[in-house]
């Protein structure tokens, strides 16, 4: 039998049947009549999960997850500037900021002016002794003789597997976390004669890497190892760099003059994979390498992301670049310049490119930050010295003072080669076109641009720079020869000048 009741409490106790009891009652004992029988637990807990799901089903839905959004504007030039707090203590939210904006494809413009100087006389009066004197006066003014851009983004092509990102090279100098280009290798190695090299430091720094690094997280073991870059290595890579750009080489293809492991990395195995089948010297300029191999990244995106997050600098700014490639930009730079001067132009033309939209800052939350990006605040900070004598040097000589890391980006193609995967190594052109000859779309469209290689068939995809110049250069001398002033970009060709003949059999017309 249980006993249920207060101990204290003398005669109240109370007798309640146990379950042997009840098998007797229920077995025909009319003599003594069963008492009320607690419930048992299964039922309890039944009615519980009953009463609970009546109360679930009468309340709101929880919200939906969604996912978090950093705040950012656009500055100067159309580059993306974020001091979101979150985005500078979240190495995983940097990382997902810079990719959900790494495939956003910047703005590329060509920007021709045309002007000269030229000597103009003006009469002048003057009081002389109180006597009113009139002379003549030679001064020079400026004449805008044409002044357009033509807007060339919508030849860059968007990535469609995802963006394609790169990473700099350990023997790059680049900014790492200081006001200083650095490198990511070991010390630099003495040369004292023809036949023999002296690495003083080398030996202790292994030693000290071996002894240490059980113990070292991954920020720690690359700081351990990186040391600022020489004269000669920030050159090198400023000469690399330039030459990448003006060239049209994609930053993971070593060029003629770059000295071994500059070239960048690609981030995605897919990615780098799909280059490399493309690294046929068939398909490069004779400016490229061709021995060269695309490296994997020894630090990743993720991983620079995490050591912009664990540093504790005041003034400290992650930049990510966007880079486009497949344009000799140089070659054509200096094929509008001859376009203009064939139109009869006499003077010194300026044509420049200017890229839009090719960097993201992340900085901190902090009013010193803010400023910094705010152009008027900058300028007066400027006129008053402040900038000068007191925030630059806390910016680049004390610990917490500033630091910069460029060292990722991502690559935007307006002219490149694809590897065919249906083809097989070794096939030819022709072999590949009578294969695939079934599979073509329709009969009036562009036949394909297709190279052979050792890895297969590539196929060409983009407007080459010669393709678009053959487009556009009628349309550059008509603006010169009309000395057009436009304030907005030029999307579309506006006509060729050779106007006369069309409608004439075997007239040239594009």
């Amino acid at each position: 039998m249980h006993i249920l009741g207060n101990s204290d409490t003398k005669g109240d106790y109370k007798q309640l049947p146990t379950e042997d009891d009840q098998d007797q009652t229920a077995s025909g004992s009319s003599e003594r009549q069963a008492g009320p029988l607690l419930p048992r637990f299964e039922d309890h807990a039944t009615d519980e999960l009953a009463t609970s799901g009546e109360l679930t089903s009468n309340q709101d839905p929880p919200p939906e997850f969604t996912t978090y959004e950093p705040t950012y504007f656009t500055g100067g030039q159309g580059h993306v500037i974020s001091h979101d707090p979150h985005l500078n203590e979240d190495g995983e939210a940097l990382y997902r900021f810079l990719l959900s904006q790494a495939n956003i494809p910047p703005q590329l413009f060509l920007h021709c002016r045309g002007d000269h100087t030229e000597w103009r006389n003006r009469e002048v009066v003057r009081f002389e002794n109180g006597k009113r004197v009139v002379a003549m006066e030679s001064y020079t003014e400026t004449v805008v003789d044409f002044d357009f851009t033509i807007d060339v983004s919508s030849y860059i092509m968007p990535n469609p597997n995802g963006p394609l990102i790169w990473s700099v090279s350990d023997h790059e100098a680049a900014y790492r976390g200081k006001m200083i280009r650095e490198v990511d290798n070991k010390p630099h190695t003495q040369q004292t004669n023809e036949d023999e090299h002296v690495d003083v430091e080398t030996a202790l720094v292994q030693h000290t890497l071996d002894t240490v690094r059980p113990t070292m997280g991954i920020v720690e073991r690359w700081r351990h190892r990186r040391r600022r870059a020489t004269k000669k290595e920030r050159e090198q890579s400023a000469w690399s760099r330039n030459a990448h750009h003006k060239w049209g080489i994609p930053p993971w293809q070593s060029i003629v003059g770059q000295e071994h492991g500059l070239q960048s990395s690609i981030e995605s195995d897919h990615l780098r994979e799909q280059h490399q089948l493309t690294s046929d010297p068939s398909l490069r300029r004779m400016i490229v390498r061709d021995e060269v191999e695309i490296p994997k990244p020894n630090k990743t995106l993720r991983e620079w992301a995490d050591e912009y997050c664990a540093s504790n600098k005041m003034l400290k700014e992650f930049v990510f670049e966007k880079k486009v490639y497949g344009w000799n930009l140089e070659s054509l730079q200096n094929s509008v310049i001859q376009a203009i001067h064939s139109s009869h132009y006499q003077h010194q033309p300026k044509v420049s490119w200017n890229m839009v939209g090719s960097e993201i800052s992340v900085m901190p939350d902090t009013r010193l930050a803010r400023m910094l990006t705010r152009k008027w605040l900058m300028f007066f900070l400027w006129i008053t010295l402040i900038y000068p004598l007191f925030i630059w040097p806390f910016k680049r000589f004390h610990s917490r003072g500033g630091g910069e890391w460029r060292v990722a980006g991502s690559a935007f193609a307006m002219s490149t080669w694809v590897h065919k995967a249906d083809s097989t190594p070794g096939e030819t052109v022709e072999q590949y076109s009578e294969r695939t000859a079934g599979t073509k779309s329709s009969a009036n469209a562009r036949p394909p641009l297709l190279r052979a290689t050792a890895s297969g068939v590539c196929e060409h995809q983009g407007t080459r720079e010669g393709e678009w110049f053959a487009e556009w250069e009628d349309t550059i001398m008509n603006l010169v020869m009309n000395r057009t002033q436009a304030v907005e970009p030029i999307r579309h060709p506006c006509g060729s000048v050779r106007t006369a003949g069309i409608g004439l059999d075997g007239y040239y017309r594009d």
